[in-house]
């Protein structure tokens, strides 16, 4: 990243919520100009821990095409214990993984919380991006 650029004109970065027990995919992001995607999975609600988290991608942007496991964490010990409002986890793919998918054009972090009632809020840093933009993540307050 050039050291006159902000982090938002190299990365878009979003956020989701999910509140079921799932698996469930979190959001669909469109892939098309970047090389590398990051995941933190946070806790918000619950005392349960996850028992699925994995990254997929898709052949269409919206998550509507056919899905490709990119990443599965689901026998990681880690999961069990994010199990606390404040605690979280990470997950990433780099551009090896998008270089192995070139029909990739959306990606999303299938999540599962061991109870209904739990709840993660997710956040997607896309980077390594194909084309530096003024407005990769907006300043837009939702």
């Amino acid at each position: 990243m050039s050291a006159n650029r902000k982090v938002s004109e190299e990365c878009a970065i979003t956020m989701y919520e999910l509140d079921a027990e799932g698996p469930a995919d979190v959001g669909w992001v469109a892939t098309e100009n970047f090389s590398k995607f990051h995941a933190t999975v946070f806790r918000s609600v619950g005392t349960g821990g996850l028992d699925a988290l994995t990254i997929i991608g898709n052949t269409l942007a919206d998550g509507s095409g056919t899905d490709v496991e990119l990443i599965d964490k689901a026998d990681s010990l880690t999961l069990s214990t994010v199990d606390a409002v404040g605690d979280y986890v990470h997950i990433e793919v780099g551009q090896e993984v998008f270089d192995a998918n070139p029909t990739m054009l959306g990606i999303s972090v299938s999540l599962g919380h061991v109870t209904a009632t739990d709840e993660s809020v997710v956040t997607y840093v896309l980077s390594g991006a194909r084309q530096v933009s003024g407005a990769l993540s907006s300043d837009a307050i939702a």
